[in-house]
């Protein structure tokens, strides 16, 4: 799995714990919840959607369960789709997408 090394090396961490993966894919979002920890994340963080595709066909399912896409808004991301796509293909049973929900009402979305 990908980790984060220096802040330099501009990689986000992928998070293994246990039976579940957490993944970060953006560092856009379009809220500012008082809450939320991702806004002390790296802006010049390096999302490139085909090394987050290849990372994840890399992924040993053996033992995971549960798969979740973070951010950022996750479903600010484009390339979303494709990332669910190749989970599914590689045989991860449970895929969550760690959203705020506001993109789910436009209907163009």
């Amino acid at each position: 799995m990908p980790e984060k090394k220096s802040s330099s090396d501009n990689k986000p961490q992928w998070r293994h714990i246990g039976d579940q993966v957490r993944i970060p894919i953006t560092a856009l979002c379009n809220q500012r919840c008082a809450f939320c920890h991702f806004t002390s994340i790296e802006d010049d963080w390096d999302f490139n959607p085909e090394i987050i595709k290849k990372n994840l066909k890399t992924i040993t399912t053996e033992r995971l369960r549960l798969l979740t896409f973070t951010g950022g808004e996750p479903t600010l991301v484009p390339a979303l789709p494709d990332y669910i796509k190749i989970a599914r293909s590689i045989g991860i049973p449970d895929i969550e997408i760690e959203t705020n929900g506001l993109m789910l009402s436009y209907r163009e979305y």
